[in-house]
């Protein structure tokens, strides 16, 4: 099984620390690419070390790629964020050229895997592309989390599935990127995110997964019950757990006390975390992986979880 995510070089501990729990969740064999997007420290071997499945990738990787210099050019004093958010169609378009194959899945490097990973692969003959729904609630009542879902999107660019004949989306999907990577919502954007609504409409072979334990997170709280099963582990609409994808929203959420069942896992994948050397020293400079949700006005994440992260 292929996997991909993207990090800056500060974070590479976060992406060891998916590449560790696939492999230990995985029932075959698994590959993480990783594309660092600044600084050369990490060669392609340097999960070797601990005995990982993971190769890192640098940006002049990408060189010939269409769109690419035209996308490092607009984004890469811009803005760090915006330029992982607009390499990912391109990076996932490398890997499925370079290797030939595919499906390839695309991680956010805050997700944690708990379950087999087999289950993103389980795709129709004729899926060029796979997508992840937030599952946000569709009850207007539910207030912010309700408009949501028309300012961040239907569907989650923090897990995407895609097969070797996916390259003519990834490359639309790029265009749009290089275009406008931004946070606008009264424009219809959200980084790379918002553009994935329409590729259903737009493209054949566009799915979306059913299977409702992955990419558990914080914004699907309310429509996706969890159950806490002895014998099974976290149920969640009765699909065993896959994957949580651990924004800050959802670490915040969890935190208190709002989402039970992931607080042992929440705990795991922090002490994960810090064995692979994302320590909580370091929050305060880091940016954001993967938020997703427009909700409130609150001051930056780093701050709110640092003291979580150290204990007090």
């Amino acid at each position: 099984m292929i996997f991909a995510t993207i990090v800056t070089e500060s974070h590479a501990g976060y992406a060891r620390t998916l590449a560790e729990s696939l492999q230990q969740s995985a029932s075959e064999a698994i590959v993480l690419h990783c594309l660092i997007v600044d600084g050369k420290q990490l060669d392609a071997r340097a999960g070797a070390e601990n005995h990982l499945p993971i190769r890192f990738y640098h940006l002049e990787d990408l060189q010939n790629l269409d769109d690419f210099r035209p996308t490092v050019e607009k984004y890469e004093k811009l803005s760090q964020d915006s330029l992982r958010w607009a390499l990912k169609p391109l990076f996932v378009k490398y890997l499925l050229q370079e290797h030939g194959t595919g499906p390839i899945a695309y991680l956010d490097a805050d997700q944690f895997f708990v379950g087999d990973p087999r289950v993103l692969f389980d795709l129709e003959p004729t899926t060029r592309m796979m997508l992840s729904p937030h599952w946000r609630s569709i009850r207007p009542e539910a207030g912010q989390v309700f408009h949501d879902l028309f300012t961040d999107g239907i569907f989650n660019g923090g897990l995407f599935i895609a097969t070797v004949d996916a390259v003519p989306i990834l490359s639309w999907w790029a265009a749009a990127c290089l275009y406008r990577c931004e946070k606008s919502p009264g424009a219809g954007l959200w980084d790379d995110q918002k553009y994935l609504d329409i590729l259903p409409v737009y493209f054949d072979g566009v799915h979306w997964l059913r299977y409702k334990g992955v990419n558990v997170a914080g914004w699907n709280r309310e429509t996706l019950h969890r159950a806490c099963d002895a014998e099974q582990g976290v149920l969640v609409e009765g699909d065993p757990l896959v994957c949580v994808h651990f924004s800050p929203s959802t670490i915040r959420i969890i935190d208190n006390g709002e989402d039970p069942c992931l607080k042992p896992l929440l705990a795991k994948y922090r002490e994960r975390l810090t064995f692979h050397g994302a320590l909580p020293s370091t929050l305060e400079d880091l940016p954001n992986l993967s938020e997703t949700s427009s909700t409130g006005s609150t001051p930056p994440w780093w701050k709110r979880l640092l003291p979580r992260w150290v204990g007090k």
